[in-house]
């Protein structure tokens, strides 16, 4: 039987009853759960992979390892199940992880929300990940996150924010380790040491260990092999607008060339927000030098843009060669130096709301993508919120639309809703809001494309409030792993100047389906400036599918400048907010 790794911070004590044992079967990947600061909770939404009826069972872990309570159940078909550790446990205080025991392959994804967010105002928030490993691209002996913040002043916020990084233990035996904090700027690195119990957390706190006003990225390394997951999650304290964000480690297997973002946008807008995004990368070896490549996903030629640098930032907002407004994908190849990892971040500006997320880029693709998490019209918070999905291609065009399968948590047969347009293009998307045939309420989704690497994003976001209502999440894959193939231009590439980041912005992950939150303000790139990670830039109409927040990713920030509160990289590449659909920026 597979264990699915999940890190759990929630404000209530876990009650479950014991976990029965299960006949052998596929093992299914690591799981993630989220961890919870403040007065954040969890909840995660496991699916079904295998295709048939499962069985699973999840454990609890407290920080110093004990098993403190579980719970069973059985998933329909390719359908999905929610564990709310806020209602399904007694109301105690608990900070830990969890280990989930499936008789086939399954999947899941954490949401972090606020626990205080019941109604629509402005301290709720949320944001998802993944908790299923792909490829290796999470889980390892080594894992890297290519930006951490300690107590950093956001001024365009009017908020202080922090992270605190939870490191898990995988396996089933204790483990020791470093995790050491360099910062962008230069300086002495700091260091962490690690003592994890078998499938427990060790949650270290950025403003407390590292100082405040700390900016940089962190490396953990496991003694004896021992394979760990990282999980950053930011939150912002203060009197402005506050906003959450969670990304996941990435390992050497994530750090390959080429890096892909399945959603890439400029000033397109959605559910009344204006989105864009940016994209950050900080090598783990030696400066380099990288070539991005702009797909639109609808008419038009690719463009590209190569910078140089050991922190790079390619953000659209500033790219004239874009246009004013651009929607499709990217792909970047580093060409020497690195390796590099990179995040891309989402923003949509407001002066009254605030909307961002964080993902990091993927390299491997493979013919199936599974999403456990996917809203239509269902009340959150106070927040009217729905999901789309944008699909990136990593071996060649479309031969024809691309189809998702929606199955309810009950089972019985899904409703398939197909892409409009994809035949002969490399990106897709899947937005039902719109579409009657599926009525209203939570789905878990199954893409499958035959011969085709595809990787995806599932965005999330609320139509109303004043919160950080917006996530986003990479699709997990499964079924046959395929190579990409080289991407062709149809135009000559420009080389923008360079940008060397001193310090970054952080990053804002979160948004499951669509990106609605906007950001209170742009955040600009020169090197002199404090980045901000929200653009300023105002939605004019509601895109049907693709993810309009933009990202934080320019560090530009000397290192007399605080970064605000917005990191530049991004994880996971998955916009907030359902995926908007194009508005006519092509």
């Amino acid at each position: 039987m597979k264990k699915l790794i999940v890190v759990f911070t929630i404000t209530l004590m876990i009650l479950f009853a014991a976990t029965p044992t299960f006949a052998a079967g596929p093992e299914s990947p690591p799981l993630q759960g989220v961890l919870a600061v403040d007065d954040l909770s969890s909840t995660v939404r496991v699916q079904d992979f295998s295709g048939s009826s499962n069985q699973i069972a999840i454990k609890y872990y407290n920080e110093s390892g004990t098993e403190t309570s579980g719970k069973s159940t059985t998933l329909n078909t390719y359908s999905g199940t929610t564990i709310d550790q806020k209602t399904d446990i007694a109301a105690t205080s608990f900070r830990g992880s969890g280990v989930i025991e499936a008789a086939g392959d399954s999947g899941a994804v954490a949401l972090l929300y606020s626990s205080a967010g019941s109604s629509a105002g402005s301290n709720y928030r949320s944001d998802v990940y993944p908790t299923a490993v792909d490829f290796s691209e999470a889980v390892g002996a080594n894992v890297y996150l290519p930006q951490v913040v300690g107590n950093v002043s956001d001024s365009g916020t009017g908020t202080t924010v922090n992270d605190t990084v939870a490191v898990m233990n995988t396996t089933d035996q204790a483990a020791t380790g470093t995790a050491t904090f360099t910062p962008l700027a230069g300086g002495a690195s700091k260091t962490v040491n690690l003592n994890i119990p078998a499938f427990a957390s060790q949650y270290i706190d950025a403003g407390a260990a590292l100082g405040s006003g700390f900016n940089g990225s962190a490396k953990i390394s496991m003694n004896s092999g021992r394979e760990v997951m990282a999980v950053v999650s930011r939150t912002s304290s203060g009197s402005g607008k506050k906003s959450l964000q969670a990304f996941v480690s990435v390992t050497n297997a994530a750090t390959g060339t080429p890096i892909n973002f399945p959603q890439v946008l400029k000033n397109i807008s959605d559910s009344g927000f204006s989105f864009s995004t940016g994209i950050a990368c900080v090598s783990l070896g030696t400066s380099g030098q990288i070539t991005a490549v702009y797909t639109p996903t609808g008419s038009g030629s690719s463009k590209s843009e190569t910078k140089s640098g050991s922190v790079i930032q390619f953000d659209q907002r500033a790219n004239s060669n874009l246009g004013t407004k651009f929607f499709g994908s990217a792909r970047l190849t580093v060409k020497s130096g690195g390796p590099y990892a990179c995040i891309i971040n989402k923003v949509g500006p407001s002066s009254s709301n605030l909307r961002n997320d964080t993902t990091p880029g993927v390299v491997s693709g493979s013919d199936e993508v599974f999403f456990p998490f996917f809203f239509k019209g269902t009340s959150i918070g106070g927040q009217n919120q729905s999901s789309a999905i944008q699909v990136q291609s990593l071996n060649g065009a479309f031969t024809g639309e691309v189809t998702a399968q929606f199955y309810k948590d009950s089972g019985g047969s899904p409703v398939s809703i197909s892409s409009s347009g994809a035949t002969g293009k490399t990106s897709a998307v899947i937005d039902p809001r719109s579409n009657s045939s599926l009525a209203n309420g939570a789905y878990s989704v199954r893409i499958k494309a035959s011969g085709r690497s595809l990787v995806a994003i599932a965005n999330t976001t609320g139509a109303g409030g004043s919160g950080d209502i917006q996530s986003s999440y990479k699709g997990i894959n499964r079924g046959n792993a395929i190579a990409p193939t080289a991407l062709e231009l149809t135009e000559e590439p420009t080389v923008e100047p360079t940008v060397e980041l001193t310090s970054t912005a952080e990053p804002t992950e979160e948004a499951t389906v669509e990106p609605t939150a906007e950001p209170t303000e742009e955040a600009t790139v020169e090197p002199t400036q404090e980045p901000t990670v929200e653009p300023t830039v105002e939605p004019t109409q509601e895109p049907t599918v693709e993810p309009t927040a933009e990202p934080t990713v320019e560090p530009t920030v000397e290192p007399t400048d605080e970064p605000t509160a917005e990191p530049t990289v991004e994880l996971d590449g998955q916009g907030d907010g359902a995926a908007p659909v194009d508005d006519g920026g092509k």
